[in-house]
């Protein structure tokens, strides 16, 4: 069921439009899959250095930096920030507590 002819159209057309009904639907459903693979794909991709047994001291919370292809994650058994290079700047250090940042665009624009 990959299209459907004219010829179909012409003999039938009350089943040529249940035919492209379910491909339409099917297209629709296979790209919903898509865009949730990505979606999975984008939230799993957490920085290794907080994914490790380190004794980097993480955020508490998750936030949308500890997700980010443009964060930077840096630190030592001291300290952790994150720089973030789509800003310029730091968007999260342990040593000062500064509000995570929960709603960004540069998840998109990667």
């Amino acid at each position: 069921m990959t299209e459907v002819t004219e010829d179909e159209f012409i003999d039938d057309p009350m089943a040529a439009i249940d035919k492209l009904s379910d491909l339409l639907e099917s297209q629709s459903e296979t790209e919903l899959a898509e865009l949730s693979e990505d979606l999975e794909k984008k939230q799993s991709s957490i920085s290794r250095i907080l994914e490790d047994d380190s004794e980097l001291p993480k955020p508490k919370q998750d936030f949308c930096c500890m997700h980010c292809k443009s964060a930077m994650w840096f630190g030592s058994r001291k300290y952790a920030k994150c720089y973030c290079s789509r800003m310029f700047t730091l968007t999260y250090d342990s040593t000062n507590m500064v509000d995570e940042i929960t709603e960004c665009d540069g998840q998109e624009l990667v």
